[in-house]
This record gives structure tokens, C-alpha cells and sequence, in this order.
């Protein structure tokens, strides 16, 4: 798998520069999205836009379960935008187009930062030079959303036939080799590259002080 590209940063997360063209125009499969988090500096009520790319013909915006109202695309395929006043909660997208069968995306405001989430794209790993499962660390509060402003540091350690290659969170002021097993998160976020060395069952883990550590399981093949 490739961990960057025109569509992907450095972590292989969404590159945000290119999003209106891949979701809204290059994208075959219906998609909607929301960017980037519903859990802005100011918590106070202030002017804020609901910004949904999607390439549905029709979307639906929610806040805290009201709508406001239907959008359709515009002649460009750029982002809908409905403004709001803030308040925490949830914002929802939902795709209206027939045979959608309710395609959303959604947001929630997140609460302080409690424990470490990891995911792989793949459960299982060979031991080839391109055999790389990318493990997504997400610094995330008690209800599982994404902190954007958690910047811990994470030290991640791998048991089993694996070896770990790197680690990145997609910062470009973040000059840390790629090499090491400690990343700071980056709006909540950073990945760990590792590579199977064997056959058995693999551990990866992800710590930091004051969070509740991340446990992933794998298991390689040769």
C-alpha cells in the first residue's frame, strides 16, 4: 500500500488541498464528508460553517439533530456550506440521492483526551520487503472521538515476528526521524509502519502518560 500520494499526506490521511476534486469529481462511489472536527479552540458561541464535500446531487445538513435544510451541487462540485453558531454536539451530513440508503457523515465535539485507539488496515502481514501494515493511532476521548488538539507523545513498541519501521503523523514541522518509535500525535493522530519478520501472533502497542495505552493484535505469515 502506498502511504502518500495526490490524495493522501504523509500518514496516508486525507490530503485536504485535493479533497473537493477527489470526493466530489474524481471519486466513482458516492461519498460524503465532513472536515475537519466539531471541536473548535473558542468553546464559546461564536460564528462557524458546516463545510460537507460530497458527490451526492443532494445533501442534507444536521446540527445537534435539527435540520437545515437540503443543498444541491453546485455547477463546480465545491464544498456546501451551511453557517451556524457553535455549540457543542453533533453536525451530520446525509446523502439524499435515491438508493443512498442514508450515506452520512458525522462529527462530534470531543471531550478530553482518555485513552489511545489503534487500526491497521490489514489483520494479517507477510514478511516481503513491501509488507506493511499502516497502524492508525488516534488519541481519542471516553467516547471514542478524535482529540484534533492532542499532541502527546506516543511510543510505540511492537512483540512478535514484526519489526517497526516508522512512524509519522503528517506534520511538516515535526522533524523527528521516521525511524523512531516515539511521534508526537498531530491533531489526535500518527501511524506506525510495521513490517512482519516470521510467523505468529503480533502485539503493537502504543503508550503515553496520562492515557490509557492502545493494544492492536496481528498475526504474521511467511
Amino acid at each position: 500500500p502506498a502511504a502518500a500520494g495526490p490524495a493522501t499526506d504523509g500518514a496516508g490521511g486525507p490530503n485536504q488541498p485535493v479533497l473537493p476534486t477527489m470526493i466530489a469529481v474524481a471519486t466513482p462511489r458516492t461519498k460524503v464528508a465532513l472536515f475537519a472536527d466539531w471541536t473548535p479552540q473558542d468553546a464559546s458561541p461564536h460564528p462557524e460553517t458546516i463545510e460537507v464535500y460530497s458527490n451526492c446531487q443532494q445533501v442534507e445538513a444536521f446540527f445537534n439533530g435539527i435540520s437545515l435544510g437540503i443543498k444541491p451541487i453546485a455547477e463546480d462540485a465545491s464544498p456546501r456550506r451551511w453557517a451556524v453558531t457553535y455549540k457543542p454536539g453533533e453536525v451530520r451530513a446525509v446523502c439524499r440521492d435515491a438508493g443512498a440508503n442514508d450515506l452520512s457523515s458525522s462529527l462530534r465535539t470531543a471531550g478530553p483526551a482518555v485513552r489511545i485507539e489503534l487500526q491497521s488496515d490489514s489483520a494479517k502481514l507477510g514478511s516481503s520487503f513491501d509488507d506493511l501494515a499502516y497502524v492508525r493511532a488516534r488519541v481519542v476521548d471516553a467516547h471514542g472521538v478524535t482529540v484534533p488538539s492532542a499532541t502527546h507523545l506516543l511510543r510505540f513498541s511492537v512483540q512478535g515476528p514484526a519489526n517497526l519501521v516508522a512512524t509519522d503523523n503528517a506534520s511538516s514541522v515535526d522533524h523527528t526521524p521516521f525511524a523512531s518509535r516515539d511521534r508526537a500525535a498531530n491533531a489526535g493522530h500518527a501511524v506506525a509502519l510495521v513490517r512482519g519478520a516470521g510467523e505468529g501472533d503480533i502485539t503493537i502497542e502504543a503508550t503515553s502518560q496520562g492515557l490509557q495505552p492502545g493494544r492492536l493484535q496481528l498475526s504474521a505469515t511467511r
